[in-house]
């Protein structure tokens, strides 16, 4: 036979299932949202570092040779981090100072190399940023062959941090399955107070209905009730037996 104590276990026990699966995925794909949020200010601040870096040699007048190395030196300073720097030339400074090996362009990087605006590729573990170099007044001076707003490259910022998710999933499950059992225990409290409560109302009754066998005048006043709705069993039952 089913009883409350049970359904209240159950209940719980249901509840406790739920929030545990809906509060990992929530809390997992806020952390993730979170981490992309990180891992675009980073790679903006990499790239602005990078551009700056280059800048200050450019304002000093620098050869091919000089480029290539450049760019090699800036990919091996992160070559055993998570993140990948790369440069593309776009066509008016090949055009000036010629070709050079450019990495095939995204269709990302290409938006990026027409609109001039910063454009970031998110995927499952990381991010790609585009930032594209447009022409300022200060940039004519050695690119004579451009003009003010033309893109003349871009930096490109590979960053990847699926340790890092999987370390904050990881340690998301773990918290809650050390809060999952708090609803079930709570309840199983509840379940165990009502039922020992309910057997006490019982047992009032019991020793009232022995009183009525035996003649003696019924004691109500010896059922404990303490919650209303006690009261209110009481009370009909009163009312049946006429008293």
């Amino acid at each position: 036979m089913n009883s409350l104590s049970r359904l209240i276990l159950l209940v719980a026990a249901s509840v406790s299932v739920f929030l545990l699966v809906a509060s990992y995925f929530f809390f997992t794909g806020f952390g993730n949202h979170l981490l992309m949020h990180s891992a675009v200010k980073q790679a903006d601040t990499v790239a602005q570092i990078t551009f700056s870096s280059m800048y200050q040699l450019m304002s000093k007048g620098w050869n091919r040779e000089q480029v290539m190395a450049f760019a090699d030196n800036t990919a091996t300073s992160v070559a055993n981090t998570p993140t990948k720097i790369s440069f593309y030339r776009a066509e008016p400074v090949s055009r000036q100072y010629g070709e050079v090996k450019n990495p095939v362009a995204s269709p990302e990087l290409q938006l990026a190399l027409q609109t001039g605006r910063s454009r970031q590729v998110e995927h499952e573990h990381g991010l790609t940023y585009h930032m594209p170099l447009v022409a300022q007044d200060n940039c004519l001076r050695c690119h004579s062959q451009a003009k003010r707003g033309d893109v003349l490259g871009a930096i490109t910022v590979e960053t990847g941090f699926s340790a890092e998710m999987k370390e904050t999933s990881l340690h998301m499950l773990m918290i809650l399955l050390l809060l999952s059992p708090v609803p079930f225990v709570a309840a199983l409290v509840v379940a165990i107070h009502l039922e020992h409560r309910f057997e006490n109302f019982c047992h009032g009754l019991d020793d009232v209905d022995e009183d009525i066998k035996a003649g003696k005048p019924a004691d109500f006043s010896r059922v404990p009730t303490r919650y209303h709705e006690f009261e209110d069993v009481l009370a009909r039952i009163k009312r049946l037996l006429g008293r």
